[in-house]
């Protein structure tokens, strides 16, 4: 009896480490988040349909193979947001999201624009793959079409 419960206290410490890193790992990762960006956002909960789990699929490949270099540049974010834990939570809160969702935020300095293409994704995404792609990559590259990318350095010319 000794030995089971030493083992799920050993469990437990484990498992609750490792959250403490991902939850500074998460945190960090936002701090190094551009200024002017886009980001696309897909919400879930704990029960995902097919369709659900269709958008993240469609949605993940597109921006992967359409969008490389403003990954890379960090212009634009793809993230996967499951709204059971507590970030999820809070970042659910703050857009207002419910159920599961795909949201377009643009970032642009302090303000936030949001474009929510939840319906279309619903009618889409599994029954017309490619027209949800190439909506959603329409989408995507017109909010990137005005988003300024941020200067990296300053020179100054009077020198």
């Amino acid at each position: 009896m000794k030995r089971i419960l030493c083992i799920i206290v050993s469990l437990v410490a484990i498992i609750s480490c490792g959250n403490g890193n991902n939850k500074k790992a998460a945190a960090v990762a936002d701090e190094n988040l551009r200024e002017n960006r886009v980001e696309v956002l897909v919400f879930y909960g704990a029960q995902r349909c097919a369709t659900c789990r269709a958008i993240e699929a469609q949605s993940k490949e597109l921006v992967e193979s359409a969008f490389a270099e403003d990954l890379a540049d960090g212009l634009l974010v793809y993230r996967t947001v499951d709204m059971t834990t507590p970030e999820g939570e809070a970042l659910a809160d703050h857009y207002e999201v419910a159920s599961s969702s795909l949201l377009l935020v643009q970032h642009l300095g302090d303000k936030e624009t949001v474009n929510n293409l939840t319906r279309f994704a619903f009618s889409t995404a599994r029954s017309k793959p490619e027209e949800f792609k190439e909506g959603l990559r329409k989408e995507v590259r017109d909010l990137l079409n005005v988003t300024p990318p941020e200067a990296c350095c300053e020179i100054s010319l009077d020198e």
